[in-house]
């Protein structure tokens, strides 16, 4: 997949091309990285080369990147800022990724820190339901709830499952719903769900909330920040959190299940010292209160009470993907496989 190449920002009346201080490579939308980046030039006088990739598969492909370049010891990226953190820790599980060590303020919530060190977390999107608000259907309470809680002829519309927060929401369930039940249950949960006949697209939750707002869907599995983009573009939805799981708890219904943003240092990063500045930077109230501020309308997650008069959400529910994983290891459970073959028609409910 091609990177989108950003640039160093140019010194005026000189056409050299100089060596940049830092190289990022971000899966955020295009123009919220590069504003943090630009703010960070400003801020320090680094030159930094930002690599943007595709809504679609966009965290997948740059991690890929990183990945490859760490099989034969040779990283272009200094640093990777991932829209989500599953994909970042199968990075720090393969170590592709350095320790962040002191990069990291002592004071930041253990929870945002995983990977042994490797990766950490900050300004948060929410999975959310989106719909077309003079048009609206069944909400349903939680994802666990979500196949059987569609009234017939309710088409729901939902990004690729192999991919970006679509992937790490679906893991996540897997793990409450699995560790509960076994593999047969969460067989059932994915037979209840393609029942539905949902619409299930290559593009992305952008590409989801296009599907909603042109009646192609009436109902919409997304993120915050697509929800959002989209009603500051003029189109008339409404969206609401959607619940892990049903019951009581912190990922039960009422709480909001947040997706991390995460940035980490790559290991064999070309330009170590710049790198760490730039995870001390990432991780700061002026970071978080730029994202909270942005169009992506990130909740702040680093602890702060208070950050420029955008107040954290309340009850939120993050996924930690080691423990994520360690449930489905023990259930015994492949998520993935019988998701799709669901949607493929091949319905064996276990």
């Amino acid at each position: 997949m091609a990177l989108a190449a950003g640039t160093a920002l140019p010194i005026p009346g000189c056409e050299q091309v100089h060596e940049p201080d830092l190289v990022v490579f971000a899966s955020a939308d295009e123009p919220v990285a590069r504003m943090i980046v630009d703010r960070f030039q400003a801020a320090t006088g680094a030159r930094v080369v930002l690599h943007l990739d595709s809504e679609a598969t966009k965290t997948v492909g740059l991690a890929g990147r990183i990945a490859s370049d760490a099989e034969v010891g040779r990283s272009v990226a200094d640093v990777f800022w991932s829209s989500e953190h599953v994909v970042m820790d199968d990075l720090a599980r393969s170590g592709a990724l350095e320790q962040l060590g002191d990069a990291v303020p002592r004071s930041w919530p253990k929870s945002l820190v995983g990977g042994a060190g490797a990766w950490a977390g900050f300004a948060g999107r929410v999975r959310v339901v989106v719909w077309r608000t003079a048009d609206p259907p069944e909400i349903p309470p939680s994802m666990e709830a979500l196949g059987r809680a569609l009234r017939p002829g309710t088409t729901l519309a939902v990004a690729d499952p192999r991919f970006g927060t679509t992937r790490g929401h679906v893991l996540a369930l897997a793990a409450e719903v699995a560790g509960r039940g076994g593999a047969k249950v969460w067989h059932e949960w994915c037979d209840t769900l393609a029942a539905t006949d949902p619409l299930v697209l290559g593009g992305g939750n952008a590409a989801v909330v296009d599907a909603v707002a042109s009646g192609e869907a009436d109902l919409g599995l997304t993120d915050s920040d697509d929800a959002l983009a989209a009603i500051a573009a003029g189109r008339s939805l409404s969206w609401q959190p959607i619940a892990l799981i049903d019951g009581d708890g912190p990922c039960g219904v009422g709480s909001a299940f947040v997706i991390p943003n995460t940035v980490a240092i790559v290991r064999g990063a070309p330009h170590p010292d710049g790198a760490r500045e730039f995870v001390r930077f990432m991780l700061s109230a002026e970071v978080e209160a730029l994202l909270a501020a942005s169009a992506s309308g990130n909740r702040p997650l680093g602890g702060w009470d208070k950050v420029d008069g955008v107040m954290p959400i309340g009850q939120t529910c993050i996924a930690q993907p080691s423990m994520v994983r360690a449930s489905l290891e023990a259930a015994g459970v492949e998520p993935l496989e019988p998701l799709l073959a669901a949607l493929r028609g091949d319905r064996s409910g276990g």
